[in-house]
């Protein structure tokens, strides 16, 4: 729920900490107070509504939860491929650049929290759930901050395309992995 807040404060926090960035950030000119509504209508409005229904209307939120589910995932593929359609030359020549950066940076958050949950001593579910809030992003609301806020910014673009392209694969595979193991785990008790 802090992540409307914490989202603005930690990107001018980092972009300061950084010489290079911090010149290129004043560059920029964002409205704080528009940037704090696009984040309460992007991220907290649809996160009180979901648990105020899952609350009170627990049988409607269990049937709509598949639907809704898929919606999520073709509206987060549709951002991706819009940046990356408008962005191709710049995807082109700037994806070698980050391409491991996401990937590691990914990875490493997806194992650290699992772990870090496990030494916790919590059940698996949630050492399963740790991990994948804490290691995919929100790259949609990436995306729509960049083309809001920054112009569509083709380098900003491309990480969180790339972002958004590899949360799909590293997640699933992160959850079948997950799955797996679990069913050897059962199938040897």
């Amino acid at each position: 729920m802090l992540a409307f807040v914490i989202t603005p404060i930690s990107f001018f926090l980092w972009a300061s900490l950084l010489p290079s960035l911090s010149a290129e950030i004043r560059t920029f000119e964002i409205d704080f107070t528009s940037l704090a509504i696009n984040m309460v209508s992007i991220l907290l409005v649809p996160l009180i509504l979901g648990m105020l229904v899952a609350a009170r209307f627990a049988a409607i939120a269990k049937k709509i939860a598949g639907p809704i589910r898929i919606l999520s995932m073709l509206m987060l593929t549709g951002f991706i491929v819009v940046a990356v359609l408008n962005n191709q030359e710049g995807f082109a020549a700037n994806l070698g650049e980050v391409f491991w950066i996401v990937l590691l940076h990914n990875g490493s958050v997806l194992i650290a929290a699992y772990f870090f949950s496990a030494t916790l001593k919590n059940d698996e579910a949630v050492n399963r759930t740790v991990a994948i809030e804490t290691g995919i992003q929100n790259s949609g609301l990436g995306l729509i901050l960049i083309f809001n806020f920054f112009d569509g910014n083709t380098a900003m673009a491309v990480v969180a395309a790339w972002w958004g392209v590899w949360h799909l694969i590293s997640g699933f595979a992160f959850a079948a992995f997950v799955r797996s193991r679990i069913t050897r785990q059962t199938v040897q008790s």
